[in-house]
Protein backbone atom coordinates (compact mmCIF):
# COMPACT_ATOMS: atom_id res chain seq x y z
CA UNK A 1 0.00 0.00 0.00
CA UNK A 2 1.82 3.40 -1.19
CA UNK A 3 0.99 5.99 1.44
CA UNK A 4 1.49 9.80 0.92
CA UNK A 5 4.27 11.70 2.22
CA UNK A 6 2.70 13.21 5.23
CA UNK A 7 1.56 10.09 6.90
CA UNK A 8 5.58 9.03 6.73
CA UNK A 9 5.38 11.43 9.82
CA UNK A 10 2.55 10.51 12.04
CA UNK A 11 4.50 8.90 15.00
CA UNK A 12 6.42 11.23 17.45
CA UNK A 13 10.46 11.61 17.53
CA UNK A 14 10.79 9.17 19.84
CA UNK A 15 14.58 9.20 20.54
CA UNK A 16 14.76 13.39 22.04
CA UNK A 17 19.12 12.90 22.23
CA UNK A 18 18.75 12.80 18.82
CA UNK A 19 16.28 15.93 18.08
CA UNK A 20 18.24 17.86 20.25
CA UNK A 21 21.20 17.21 18.50
CA UNK A 22 19.86 18.17 15.38
CA UNK A 23 18.81 21.89 16.89
CA UNK A 24 22.66 22.25 17.70
CA UNK A 25 23.36 21.79 14.06
CA UNK A 26 23.69 25.26 12.44
CA UNK A 27 21.25 25.65 9.19
CA UNK A 28 23.54 25.15 5.88
CA UNK A 29 24.82 29.08 4.76
CA UNK A 30 23.97 27.45 0.62
CA UNK A 31 21.09 25.02 -0.20
CA UNK A 32 20.35 23.42 -3.84
CA UNK A 33 17.63 21.02 -4.93
CA UNK A 34 18.80 18.34 -8.10
CA UNK A 35 15.82 17.40 -9.76
CA UNK A 36 16.06 14.07 -12.24
CA UNK A 37 13.99 12.22 -13.96
CA UNK A 38 14.34 8.19 -13.52
CA UNK A 39 17.84 6.69 -14.94
CA UNK A 40 19.01 9.80 -16.34
CA UNK A 41 22.67 10.02 -14.36
CA UNK A 42 21.17 11.06 -11.05
CA UNK A 43 23.28 8.47 -8.81
CA UNK A 44 26.25 9.55 -11.11
CA UNK A 45 25.95 12.80 -10.05
CA UNK A 46 25.69 12.53 -6.80
CA UNK A 47 28.36 10.18 -6.63
CA UNK A 48 31.00 13.23 -8.26
CA UNK A 49 29.19 15.76 -5.85
CA UNK A 50 29.68 13.46 -2.81
CA UNK A 51 33.50 12.99 -3.80
CA UNK A 52 34.14 16.86 -3.93
CA UNK A 53 33.21 16.96 -0.52
CA UNK A 54 32.27 20.82 -1.24
CA UNK A 55 28.43 20.71 -1.77
CA UNK A 56 27.54 18.40 1.03
CA UNK A 57 25.84 14.56 0.18
CA UNK A 58 22.95 14.40 -2.26
CA UNK A 59 20.85 11.75 -2.25
CA UNK A 60 17.21 10.55 -2.72
CA UNK A 61 16.01 12.49 0.27
CA UNK A 62 12.67 13.17 -1.02
CA UNK A 63 12.02 9.58 -2.49
CA UNK A 64 9.00 7.88 -0.38
CA UNK A 65 10.68 4.57 -0.41
CA UNK A 66 13.82 6.22 1.61
CA UNK A 67 12.05 8.21 3.86
CA UNK A 68 10.91 5.78 6.61
CA UNK A 69 14.57 4.36 6.92
CA UNK A 70 16.17 7.50 6.54
CA UNK A 71 13.91 8.58 9.84
CA UNK A 72 15.24 5.95 12.27
CA UNK A 73 18.74 8.53 11.99
CA UNK A 74 17.31 11.72 11.42
CA UNK A 75 14.38 12.92 13.89
CA UNK A 76 11.28 14.94 12.09
CA UNK A 77 7.69 15.28 13.46
CA UNK A 78 6.58 16.58 9.91
CA UNK A 79 7.59 17.34 6.64
CA UNK A 80 9.20 21.08 7.72
CA UNK A 81 10.93 19.32 10.22
CA UNK A 82 12.51 16.60 8.02
CA UNK A 83 13.82 18.96 5.21
CA UNK A 84 15.18 21.02 7.82
CA UNK A 85 17.06 18.16 9.39
CA UNK A 86 18.06 16.51 6.22
CA UNK A 87 19.72 19.62 4.90
CA UNK A 88 21.76 19.80 8.71
CA UNK A 89 22.44 16.22 8.00
CA UNK A 90 23.87 16.46 4.35
CA UNK A 91 25.93 19.93 4.78
CA UNK A 92 29.64 19.66 4.00
CA UNK A 93 31.79 20.78 6.92
CA UNK A 94 33.58 23.02 4.61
Amino acid sequence: MKKNIAELFLKETKDQILADKFNQITDPKLKYIIAMTPRSGSSYLYDLIKQSHLLGTPDEYLNHQFIPEILKNVPANNADDYLKNMLKNSQSSV
